[in-house]
């Protein structure tokens, strides 16, 4: 069943700026697999009361299509979710004047597919390239702790723990002043992933473009970083 959703301009766009040319438009259609009933969520981060804002929902009754519309006026990152509730929020990273499609897989709801988005496709590069970091830490720990009880010598799992944190901390910092400073990927590394390390936040700040630094997650960052120093 083809189910088209409202059009919405919502936080989205830049407060204030509201655009009526057609490549400021956003659309995404949607595709539902191993979907029962329940409902999606799409959020937005809005930049004034530094919140998730639920900008529409999708009632689901099966495995259905149906259609996003919005107005965006600069690369944005919408939230997706299978729950109002559930905090597994999933990123979308999106520009304005493109059609994107997204599967959602009703048993990997988590972890959607957008395709056509060249952002996404970066991000989902970092993410897998994060999560195969994190696991070779931990399996080089398992080896370390397996190579003690051998020699009968104790491990200091604190400090084992530290650096390995230390060191994803790192790979993180890093991709994003070298490699993603030019896109919107590096401010949403600082904001949602290493927003405990003010520092580095403020040097993934100076490091990024200045066409970055003037989008909605740039100025988030550059609050954020006023607000550590008070």
């Amino acid at each position: 069943m083809n189910r088209v959703i409202k059009t919405v301009v919502l936080s989205v766009i830049v407060l204030g700026a509201v655009a009526c040319k057609s490549d400021s438009t956003l659309t995404i259609e949607g595709e539902l697999i191993n979907f029962t009933k329940g409902k999606i969520y799409l959020y937005n981060h809005n930049i004034e009361s530094n919140a998730l804002v639920v900008v529409d929902s999708i009632e689901v009754h099966g495995n259905e299509s149906f259609v996003y519309q919005s107005t965006i006026t600069e690369p944005s990152i919408l939230w997706m979710s299978t729950s109002n509730k559930d905090k597994s929020l999933a990123p979308l990273f999106v520009t304005p004047g493109e059609t994107y499609k997204l599967v959602i897989d009703g048993n990997f709801s988590y972890n959607p597919t957008l395709i056509g988005s060249e952002l996404q496709d970066v991000y989902t590069e970092y993410s897998d390239m994060a999560k195969a970091v994190n696991l070779k830490s931990y399996e080089m720990l398992n080896q370390k702790i397996e190579q003690q009880k051998k020699t009968g010598q104790g491990i200091d799992y604190n400090e084992y723990m530290n650096k390995r944190q230390r060191n994803f901390v790192l790979f993180k910092a890093n991709k994003a002043i070298h490699e993603y400073d030019s896109t919107i990927i590096a401010p949403y590394i600082a904001l949602y992933e290493l927003n405990a390390y003010p520092k580095l936040m403020d040097t993934i700040y100076k490091s990024i473009a200045l066409s970055v630094k003037k989008t909605q997650l740039g100025k988030m960052l550059k609050r954020a970083i006023k607000e550590n120093k008070q």
